[in-house]
């Protein structure tokens, strides 16, 4: 009963056959998988999401054009798209648990120092770096959410965690605009990547460990032979592609105002209409 309960038929991963069922909605266990994966899936898209409405901060502190302050969100959506198609056999080889937190850990320590960079092309590096950090979690999650949760309750615990990107999206959209204008491109990235670091620490702290999933650990070969798997499938190419030219065309419409202060009154609203409806979505 409760965290206890197991499936009369054993897990099947890998080589290994497994006794353990996937934790039961109504469980502690349960509750702290979906509770856990939720925030950090928030912190996660909030971080690669925030730039969007905090361009013209970037604009005038590196004095770069529309065009070019763009580029801080472009390149970390192509480098997370890239991730993504090869880190499945990082995780098999390194365990999900502990991938997850590191890339937590590592896209809000990029995310301090994206916030002290102190050159264009240290910013645009950095920001590139994290993206690629970040695209571990989503990939992972997923793949610990199959293993580690009953049969029965899959798409609802998906659902929760897929709802906490929505909102870490809708969040950081949303709240640049309504934070002191004080703070800056620092305060604000400090924010978003404190955030990050904090859900780093409860995954290292309150996510279960993983019962039907053990690492094979680092072999390189094998681990290129999967890689190169991955990167044979044309579906999963032709999707980056599609992805990697809209991340390219997020500047384009983009139109920043000449002072702050319009900006922060007109274009926030302007896209704050959009962006408070996704929580109706991710419900």
């Amino acid at each position: 009963m409760g965290d206890d309960r197991r499936m009369s038929l054993p897990v099947r991963d890998r080589a290994h056959e497994l006794a353990h069922s996937g934790w039961l909605p109504g469980s502690s266990s349960y509750r702290a998988v979906v509770a856990v994966l939720g925030l950090s899936g928030m912190a996660n898209f909030a971080l690669l999401y925030y730039v969007q409405p905090s361009l013209p901060l970037v604009a005038e502190r590196y004095q770069v054009g529309a065009g070019a302050a763009a580029q801080v969100l472009s390149v970390s959506t192509i480098a997370m798209a890239a991730t993504l198609l090869v880190v499945g056999p990082l995780s098999d080889a390194f365990g999900r648990v502990r991938l997850m937190c590191a890339s937590l850990m590592l896209s809000g320590l990029l995310g301090v120092a994206s916030a002290f960079a102190g050159g264009w092309t240290a910013l645009l590096l950095l920001r590139a770096l994290e993206g690629a950090a970040l695209a571990v979690l989503p990939a992972v999650a997923l793949a610990y959410l199959r293993e580690e949760i009953d049969s029965s309750a899959h798409l609802r615990a998906n659902g929760l965690y897929i709802a906490g990107t929505a909102l870490g999206g809708t969040v950081a959209r949303l709240l640049p605009a309504a934070l002191p204008g004080a703070l800056g491109w620092t305060g604000l990235t400090l924010i978003f990547s404190g955030a990050t670091l904090g859900a780093a620490v409860a995954v290292a702290t309150l996510l279960p460990p993983s019962r039907n999933f053990t690492p094979t650990g680092l072999d390189l070969p094998r681990l290129l032979t999967d890689s190169r798997r991955v990167l044979a499938d044309r579906a999963l190419l032709a999707w980056f592609v599609v992805g990697t030219a809209a991340a390219l065309l997020v500047g384009h419409g983009i139109r920043l105002a000449k002072a702050r202060e319009p900006f922060v009154r007109e274009g926030s609203v302007a896209r704050g209409g959009a962006d408070q409806r996704r929580p109706v979505g991710a419900v």
